[in-house]
């Protein structure tokens, strides 16, 4: 038998009671609080607080500058890379032989042609000379007396049978045997004259001198002792690649086989240092190899360039033997191009890159990203050869913050001048 036990519930006491109450006020409050929340973020001030926030960007826009250029081969892909190497190149060897004096000039200077560099000591040439000399004098005394003796038997033959025709004609070649040995002295104090002369060992051109060879109290020996070298510096070559192609556009060929006159333009090149900042120098190709060589890669041939290379104003030539340049050549005639700030540019272009992206601003305000060829790049400027019409804006300032169709409140400036980035 179940036994129902009376379940005997215990009085609150007067302190959980206000507990109670103090929770239920709390949750109330909480209740209200939200529900002021939500008031506040559904009411009518949404709709101006969302318009604030879809208002469009301000972003400085410009349109493209438009520059006369010509068109270079620079391989686009790769620079035309080429060495520089002097004009003139003289191996300085004496053409005497005898003991070294000491240098009248030093080494690593530039000198003028005709500046002595090298002294041999002149005293056995000068005996020579002395010697030769002496030698003439005694062929001249030798010459007078038998100028003499034919003239005397020249009188006496004038009556007849006093002077036999055989004497007469010795007296005359003794005279012509004295005569052709003055000559032959005179050449030979010419010799000894000119072998003093080497003693003093010049400069055949202009240019710079290298280091010396040989110390001085050494034995300089005729023809073979090479003291130094002399270097020309007004002017360089300039040796490079040139590519099959870029040949035939110089010879005025064109994609048909047709030629066509170049000469205003077709063998000029432009030189600067390798990795350097523009091309500041200019040059001329003076020779062109006969052969084309086949290259998998880049088929052409061995070319060289003159390249005038004067001092600056401090002294210093901007070109030194085996200076590595980086050269372009142009090819056609001037034409108009665009070009835009690099700074405009998405994203990062490299020497060689072809295309690029721009965001272009369309006529209601939203922007296109857009892909665009690319040719000359050069003093923070980028030459857009396809892709982009005269006319067309495009932004400069902001453009990583710029998405595709995204509507913005243009403002246009004129386009940074080139270095400005």
């Amino acid at each position: 038998m179940a036994v129902n036990c009376p379940v005997r519930q215990s009085p609150i006491c007067p302190i959980q009671h206000k507990e109670r109450a103090m929770r239920s006020r709390t949750i109330w409050a909480a209740a209200y609080s939200f529900s002021l929340l939500t008031v506040a973020t559904t009411g009518r001030e949404l709709p101006a607080a969302d318009v604030t926030k879809a208002q469009p960007p301000t972003v400085a826009v410009s349109l493209p500058v438009q520059r006369q250029i010509i068109d270079y081969d620079d391989c686009s892909d790769s620079l035309i890379v080429g060495a520089a190497r002097p004009a003139q190149s003289v191996k300085i060897v004496p053409r005497a032989t005898g003991y070294l004096k000491p240098a009248p000039s030093k080494e690593g200077l530039e000198v003028k042609r005709g500046d002595v560099l090298f002294e041999i000591d002149p005293r056995s040439y000068q005996y020579q000379l002395e010697l030769a000399q002496r030698k003439l004098d005694l062929e001249q005394a030798r010459l007078k007396k038998a100028t003499s003796d034919y003239l005397r038997a020249k009188e006496r033959a004038k009556a007849p049978g006093t002077v036999d025709q055989l004497d007469l004609d010795n007296w005359q070649a003794a005279e012509d045997v004295a005569v052709a040995s003055v000559d032959v002295a005179k050449a030979n104090v010419e010799e000894c004259k000119a072998n003093l002369g080497y003693c003093h060992v010049t400069s055949p051109i202009d240019g710079f001198v290298g280091r010396y060879d040989l110390a001085p109290g050494n034995v300089a020996i005729e023809n073979q002792t090479a003291l130094a070298t002399v270097t020309s510096l007004d002017s360089m070559h300039v040796d490079f690649w040139i590519k099959d192609q870029t040949l035939q556009r110089l010879r005025g060929v064109d994609k048909n086989g047709r030629t066509k006159p170049t000469k205003e333009n077709g063998f000029t090149i432009l030189v600067g240092l390798y990795r350097g900042k523009g091309y500041p120098y200019q040059g001329t190709i003076d020779f062109i190899d006969s052969d084309v060589h086949p290259d998998d890669l880049c088929p052409g041939t061995h070319a060289r360039a003159v390249v005038e290379n004067p001092k600056s104003n401090d002294g210093v030539r901007p070109l030194a033997p085996g200076t590595q340049v980086q050269i372009r050549i142009p090819l056609g005639k001037p034409h108009a191009a665009l070009f835009v700030a690099r700074r405009a540019i998405v994203g990062s272009v490299y020497p060689g890159s072809v295309e690029c992206d721009l965001f272009v601003v369309r006529a209601d305000g939203t922007v296109e990203r857009r892909r665009v060829g690319i040719g000359v790049q050069e003093d923070g400027m980028v030459e857009i050869c396809s892709g982009l019409k005269a006319g067309e804006v495009v932004a400069i300032d902001g453009i990583e913050q710029l998405q595709p169709n995204l509507k913005i409140r243009p403002t246009v400036v004129p386009m940074p001048i080139a270095g400005e980035e």
